[in-house]
């Protein structure tokens, strides 16, 4: 068997046992509510979630497009945000043991806290909710930027140093470019993150957008709309992580190295 052949069957494994898993537990789950072991007010049953997104597709994709602006405005904010902040952490010491223990602490709101304060702050509309995600998002890109400028080895800062080379040199070539795994790191769990922040923001100040529908639907005690926008939600959570991934494996290829150099064996 050549080592592409390996690769794909591989690959084809991770993705086929959490696909048959998924499967089984669908099916479980049908046969649950088919057989009315829980009340219809609380769970609906896959095939209705999958009749009322493609009949109800319009409303739906409306409120989608409202979430995913706040999802991407949310993380293109926290993304930034983390890494110039993790960058003024690593450059002044007085940030790193003043700011960060800080930062830390305020990890330790809830969530679903945070956006009332914000509504106080911002008011109605759009930005407390896309506030709300940012600020839910950008704590793990800060902190794993945060790692990855630290993780720089020593031997290479002294090389730059018998070069010459200034500080914002060194910064730019070599640790930015040696932290880019950490943020990836960071990114992966952000962008997942923003989507969750951008609910609970919905859920306290919203007239559109997927979380307003969730919240519709247990208001007035409508499992299938509740499920429908948990499925089109988690969609969409999984289309922006794999989007990352993507990216992740063009920008940083020597990641993919122990995977290939595993095939081999």
């Amino acid at each position: 068997m050549s080592i592409d052949t390996r690769r794909l069957a591989r690959r084809a494994t991770q993705v086929g046992k959490p696909l048959a898993l998924f499967t089984v537990l669908v099916a479980i789950w049908q046969v649950v509510v088919d057989k009315g072991l829980v009340p219809t007010v609380a769970l609906a049953s896959p095939s209705e979630v999958l009749d009322y997104i493609v009949t109800q597709r319009a409303q739906l994709w409306t409120n989608s497009q409202a979430t995913i602006k706040e999802i991407v405005l949310a993380f293109a904010i926290a993304f930034v945000v983390g890494v110039v902040l993790a960058i003024l952490i690593k450059e002044f010491q007085i940030l790193h043991d003043a700011l960060l223990p800080l930062l830390v602490v305020t990890q330790l709101v809830p969530s679903v806290a945070i956006a009332p304060l914000l509504v106080l702050i911002l008011g109605f509309g759009d930005a407390p909710k896309i506030a709300t995600a940012a600020v839910i998002a950008f704590f793990p890109i800060l902190i794993n930027t945060v790692a990855g400028l630290d993780n720089v080895e020593k031997e290479a800062i002294d090389l730059t140093r018998s070069l010459r080379a200034s500080r914002i040199q060194t910064l730019r070539y070599l640790e930015l470019p040696s932290a880019i795994p950490y943020m990836f790191a960071g990114t992966r769990i952000g962008i997942t993150l923003s989507v969750i922040g951008a609910v609970v923001g919905e859920f306290v100040t919203a007239d559109k957008g997927l979380g307003y529908l969730i919240l519709q639907g247990s208001s007035t005690l409508d499992p299938t709309l509740v499920f429908a926008s948990l499925v089109v939600l988690a969609g969409i959570g999984l289309l922006l992580f794999g989007a990352v991934r993507v990216v992740e494996y063009f920008v940083v290829p020597w990641n993919r190295a122990p995977a290939q150099r595993g095939g081999r064996s």
